[in-house]
């Protein structure tokens, strides 16, 4: 008699109850490693496939680890950048506003320009902070990190333009504030774009790997099920085999 598999579902897989159920994953397969003369019924059923699935949920789990702190410690810099450290963008504007009147007038088109930007960067960032906020009750974390993401691209852009205003004027800008050169702004701009850019691949590669593991653990938890119907069909309902594996919950 063919063997009829019950469909069932899978809780949503959550953080703080991975540790459990990788646990109860790798207790299952130590006990189905000792039944006697156990034969699978098809590639899907074997304890081969089992372990090769908790392997591949392990190294999925590891790399999704991995890509979500070197995310984590970009964001940290990223901010350092933007607005925490002494010689932050934001610290910065007012300085440069400042530098740019004192050299070519406080009507000047270089003052004008440059002080259209430093407002747009300001406004850029009353906008991000509107809009977390508007954001904050919704639930989806990856909403809130857009959000975040491209207020932050918008604000590395604008600065851009400042840096290149002031790099084209005519005479040359000569700061007093060696942090306010073309060259000290140029090499901060280089190192917004270089962190930027590992911000943007570590959570790539976390949530690559976060919705591999998801779907691995998905291929194991239907695995469980159809090899607990083939113990239970092979060993019998009131087997030690099947009472052993049978409430074990992935």
């Amino acid at each position: 008699m063919p063997i009829i598999f019950k469909f069932s579902f899978m809780k949503k897989l959550q953080e703080r109850t991975l540790g459990t159920r990788l646990s109860n994953a790798q207790d299952f397969a130590t006990k189905l490693a000792g039944f006697k003369n156990y034969r699978a019924l098809g590639p899907n059923t074997t304890l081969e496939h089992f372990n090769q699935l908790l392997s591949l949920i392990q190294q999925s789990n590891n790399a999704s680890a991995s890509g979500k702190l070197s995310w984590s410690m970009a964001v940290d810099q990223r901010q350092q950048l933007f607005s925490d450290d002494a010689k932050s963008i934001r610290r910065l504007l007012a300085p440069i506003n400042a530098a740019v009147k004192a050299q070519y007038g406080i009507r000047s088109k270089a003052a004008t320009e440059v002080r259209s930007r430093v407002k747009s960067l300001r406004g850029i960032r009353a906008n991000a902070i509107a809009l977390k906020a508007k954001v904050a009750g919704d639930t989806t974390t990856d909403k809130r990190i857009s959000v975040s993401h491209q207020a932050m691209g918008s604000i590395a852009k604008s600065f851009a333009d400042v840096v290149t205003i002031i790099g084209e004027l005519s005479p040359a800008f000569d700061p007093t504030d060696t942090d306010l050169s073309v060259n000290s702004l140029r090499q901060k701009h280089a190192k917004i774009e270089e962190v930027g850019q590992r911000m943007s691949n570590g959570y790539a590669a976390w949530k690559t790997a976060l919705a591999g593991r998801d779907q691995h653990y998905a291929e194991l938890f239907d695995c469980s099920l159809h090899i607990k119907e083939v113990v239970k069909a092979q060993y019998g309902v009131s087997s030690t085999e099947y009472s052993l594996i049978k409430s074990i919950r992935l």
